[in-house]
């Protein structure tokens, strides 16, 4: 009988382990993806790239595939006032921002006013994370550094 108990909390463990490398797995694949996005947009070593979201998968996934790319993360409070964005985002030198959707249209009012912020991207719902390690629910390509 304790045999048997035995056997069942290793095979137990094992089940546990092969999930956790499976998750692990999965979220290794979503950071090397981000961070050939990253790639793809041009950002290279040393390059900053801003953060503003919650506690969440994206967080995660967007900073260590900023860090797998040798950029440099930035984050910030996604509490902070359009005011305290805009002198955050000029101070860094940042040149691709990252927004959650709940946040996009405070960083909306800024990005324009911050020289050198050549991308911002907005990452989706968290119903879709569900189904995809990183959403990208909208790009804009170029900010627009005309307007205020």
């Amino acid at each position: 009988r304790e045999l048997s108990s035995a056997v069942e909390a290793l095979s137990a463990a094992h089940l546990s382990l092969a999930v956790s490398q499976a998750r692990y797995r999965r979220l290794v694949d979503a950071v090397d993806r981000f961070a050939d996005a990253l790639r793809d947009l041009g950002v290279h070593r040393g390059d900053r790239v801003a953060l503003i979201m919650p506690n969440c998968p994206q967080q995660v996934i967007a900073f260590y595939g900023t860090l797998r790319r040798g950029a440099v993360v930035v984050q910030h409070n996604p509490l902070y006032t359009a005011t305290e964005l805009r002198h955050q985002l000029a101070d860094s030198g940042s040149r691709v921002l990252l927004v959650e959707t709940d946040l996009a249209d405070r960083a909306a009012r800024v990005v324009g006013s911050v020289p050198g912020l050549d991308h911002v991207l907005v990452i989706g719902e968290p119903a879709d994370i569900v189904r995809h390690p990183l959403v990208i629910e909208s790009y804009i390509g170029k900010a627009d550094h005309g307007t205020a």
